[in-house]
Protein backbone atom coordinates (compact mmCIF):
# COMPACT_ATOMS: atom_id res chain seq x y z
CA UNK A 1 0.00 0.00 0.00
CA UNK A 2 1.72 3.10 -1.19
CA UNK A 3 1.03 6.08 0.74
CA UNK A 4 2.20 9.73 0.05
CA UNK A 5 1.93 13.29 1.90
CA UNK A 6 2.15 16.03 -0.81
CA UNK A 7 1.50 19.79 -0.75
CA UNK A 8 3.13 19.69 2.66
CA UNK A 9 3.13 22.92 4.43
CA UNK A 10 5.39 21.90 8.22
CA UNK A 11 6.67 23.93 10.57
CA UNK A 12 7.95 22.93 13.98
CA UNK A 13 6.01 24.67 16.51
CA UNK A 14 8.09 27.19 19.99
CA UNK A 15 7.85 23.72 22.12
CA UNK A 16 8.75 21.05 19.40
CA UNK A 17 6.20 18.50 20.62
CA UNK A 18 5.67 17.49 16.98
CA UNK A 19 5.58 18.65 14.03
CA UNK A 20 2.65 20.60 12.41
CA UNK A 21 1.68 20.34 9.05
CA UNK A 22 -1.21 19.99 6.62
CA UNK A 23 -1.07 18.27 3.47
CA UNK A 24 -3.04 16.28 0.97
CA UNK A 25 -3.11 12.03 1.70
CA UNK A 26 -2.21 10.41 -1.11
CA UNK A 27 -3.13 6.15 -1.26
CA UNK A 28 -1.97 4.46 -4.09
CA UNK A 29 -1.45 7.08 -5.91
CA UNK A 30 -5.12 8.93 -5.51
CA UNK A 31 -5.95 11.58 -3.69
CA UNK A 32 -7.83 10.50 -0.53
CA UNK A 33 -8.12 13.71 1.68
CA UNK A 34 -6.10 15.61 3.59
CA UNK A 35 -4.04 14.27 6.95
CA UNK A 36 -2.74 17.32 9.42
CA UNK A 37 -1.06 17.44 13.11
CA UNK A 38 -1.45 21.04 15.17
CA UNK A 39 1.56 20.22 16.58
CA UNK A 40 1.17 20.07 20.26
CA UNK A 41 2.18 16.30 20.96
CA UNK A 42 -1.09 15.04 19.66
CA UNK A 43 -1.66 12.19 17.02
CA UNK A 44 -2.02 12.96 13.22
CA UNK A 45 -5.45 13.51 12.14
CA UNK A 46 -6.79 12.57 8.16
CA UNK A 47 -9.90 12.33 6.72
CA UNK A 48 -11.27 12.00 3.15
CA UNK A 49 -12.39 14.11 0.74
CA UNK A 50 -15.26 12.39 -0.95
CA UNK A 51 -16.92 8.70 -0.84
CA UNK A 52 -13.50 6.75 -2.71
CA UNK A 53 -11.48 9.13 -0.74
CA UNK A 54 -12.98 7.41 2.44
CA UNK A 55 -12.78 4.02 1.25
CA UNK A 56 -9.07 4.53 0.05
CA UNK A 57 -8.40 5.54 4.01
CA UNK A 58 -10.46 2.45 5.40
CA UNK A 59 -8.31 -0.08 2.67
CA UNK A 60 -5.03 1.69 4.26
CA UNK A 61 -6.57 1.25 7.90
CA UNK A 62 -6.88 -2.54 7.56
CA UNK A 63 -3.90 -2.96 5.50
CA UNK A 64 -1.79 -1.52 8.18
CA UNK A 65 -3.90 -3.28 10.72
CA UNK A 66 -2.70 -6.62 8.80
CA UNK A 67 0.72 -6.10 9.37
CA UNK A 68 3.19 -7.10 12.07
CA UNK A 69 4.02 -4.65 15.22
CA UNK A 70 7.19 -2.63 14.59
CA UNK A 71 9.65 -2.11 17.24
CA UNK A 72 10.36 1.38 17.97
CA UNK A 73 13.51 0.36 20.40
CA UNK A 74 17.23 1.25 19.09
CA UNK A 75 19.27 -1.30 18.67
CA UNK A 76 20.47 -3.34 21.89
CA UNK A 77 17.37 -2.26 24.03
CA UNK A 78 14.38 -4.21 24.88
CA UNK A 79 12.07 -4.37 22.52
CA UNK A 80 9.08 -1.62 22.14
CA UNK A 81 6.49 -3.01 19.69
CA UNK A 82 3.44 -0.97 18.47
CA UNK A 83 0.53 -2.09 15.80
CA UNK A 84 1.57 -0.16 12.43
CA UNK A 85 -1.40 2.57 11.48
CA UNK A 86 -2.45 4.21 8.73
CA UNK A 87 -1.95 7.78 11.40
CA UNK A 88 1.68 6.14 12.16
CA UNK A 89 2.94 5.70 8.51
CA UNK A 90 1.54 8.95 8.18
CA UNK A 91 3.59 10.32 10.96
CA UNK A 92 6.57 8.84 9.92
CA UNK A 93 6.20 10.65 6.65
CA UNK A 94 5.77 13.93 8.15
CA UNK A 95 9.30 13.25 9.87
CA UNK A 96 11.01 12.31 7.20
CA UNK A 97 10.04 15.00 4.83
CA UNK A 98 11.02 17.36 7.93
CA UNK A 99 14.26 15.58 7.81
CA UNK A 100 15.10 16.39 4.37
CA UNK A 101 14.13 19.52 4.56
CA UNK A 102 16.60 20.10 8.08
CA UNK A 103 19.00 18.28 6.16
CA UNK A 104 19.31 20.56 3.52
CA UNK A 105 19.31 23.31 4.97
CA UNK A 106 22.05 21.77 7.19
CA UNK A 107 23.91 21.67 3.68
CA UNK A 108 24.19 24.90 2.48
CA UNK A 109 25.78 26.39 6.23
CA UNK A 110 27.94 23.63 6.99
CA UNK A 111 29.69 20.75 7.08
CA UNK A 112 27.29 17.49 8.06
CA UNK A 113 28.67 14.22 8.84
CA UNK A 114 27.60 10.88 10.32
CA UNK A 115 26.17 7.13 10.53
CA UNK A 116 23.37 5.00 11.33
CA UNK A 117 20.44 8.00 11.49
CA UNK A 118 23.09 10.10 13.92
CA UNK A 119 24.51 13.54 12.34
CA UNK A 120 26.80 15.67 13.16
CA UNK A 121 26.92 19.87 12.09
CA UNK A 122 29.62 21.99 11.84
CA UNK A 123 27.54 25.33 11.44
CA UNK A 124 28.82 28.05 9.73
CA UNK A 125 28.02 31.69 9.83
CA UNK A 126 27.48 32.32 5.90
CA UNK A 127 26.26 29.78 3.37
CA UNK A 128 29.00 27.50 1.60
CA UNK A 129 28.04 28.99 -1.45
CA UNK A 130 29.45 32.82 0.27
CA UNK A 131 32.78 30.90 0.93
CA UNK A 132 32.98 29.08 -2.80
CA UNK A 133 32.49 32.47 -4.78
CA UNK A 134 35.47 34.25 -1.92
CA UNK A 135 38.97 34.66 -2.78
CA UNK A 136 40.63 31.76 -0.43
CA UNK A 137 37.31 30.86 0.54
CA UNK A 138 37.85 27.10 -1.11
CA UNK A 139 41.20 26.83 0.82
CA UNK A 140 38.95 28.04 4.06
CA UNK A 141 36.73 25.06 3.73
CA UNK A 142 39.59 22.59 2.75
CA UNK A 143 40.99 23.54 6.41
CA UNK A 144 38.08 23.56 8.17
CA UNK A 145 37.19 20.18 7.06
CA UNK A 146 40.78 18.87 7.66
CA UNK A 147 41.15 20.45 10.68
CA UNK A 148 38.02 20.11 12.55
CA UNK A 149 35.89 17.43 10.99
CA UNK A 150 37.80 14.92 9.61
CA UNK A 151 39.10 14.68 13.20
CA UNK A 152 35.72 13.87 14.79
CA UNK A 153 34.89 10.83 12.22
CA UNK A 154 34.41 7.84 13.51
CA UNK A 155 35.16 4.46 11.40
CA UNK A 156 32.27 4.35 9.27
CA UNK A 157 31.51 8.12 9.35
CA UNK A 158 30.45 9.92 6.42
CA UNK A 159 30.17 13.22 4.86
CA UNK A 160 26.71 14.04 3.41
CA UNK A 161 27.93 17.00 1.71
CA UNK A 162 27.24 16.61 -1.86
CA UNK A 163 28.16 20.91 -2.97
CA UNK A 164 31.78 20.59 -2.24
CA UNK A 165 33.98 20.24 -5.00
CA UNK A 166 36.84 17.48 -5.13
CA UNK A 167 39.75 19.51 -4.03
CA UNK A 168 37.94 20.40 -0.55
CA UNK A 169 36.74 16.50 -0.30
CA UNK A 170 40.39 15.17 -1.02
CA UNK A 171 41.42 14.02 1.85
CA UNK A 172 38.50 12.13 2.75
CA UNK A 173 38.68 8.53 1.30
CA UNK A 174 35.59 7.35 -1.06
CA UNK A 175 33.84 5.61 2.05
CA UNK A 176 33.42 9.00 4.01
CA UNK A 177 31.83 10.50 1.02
CA UNK A 178 28.49 10.06 0.59
CA UNK A 179 26.02 11.30 -1.80
CA UNK A 180 22.70 10.59 0.84
CA UNK A 181 22.05 10.52 4.06
CA UNK A 182 21.12 7.25 5.60
CA UNK A 183 17.09 6.92 5.59
CA UNK A 184 16.64 7.52 9.13
CA UNK A 185 18.94 10.43 10.12
CA UNK A 186 17.61 12.90 13.03
CA UNK A 187 18.93 16.23 13.62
Amino acid sequence: MKVELKNIKMRVPQYEDSIQFHADLFINSKRAGAASNDGNGGSCSYEGYSPEGKKLIQDAEAYFKSLPPINLADPGEDLLLIEQSLEHRISELSYDLYNKKELSRMLLRGFVFGQNGVRQWLEFKKPISHFMKSQGGEDFLKRTLEAEVIPLMKEGDALFNTNLPATVTEKLSHKQLTKNAPPNSQA
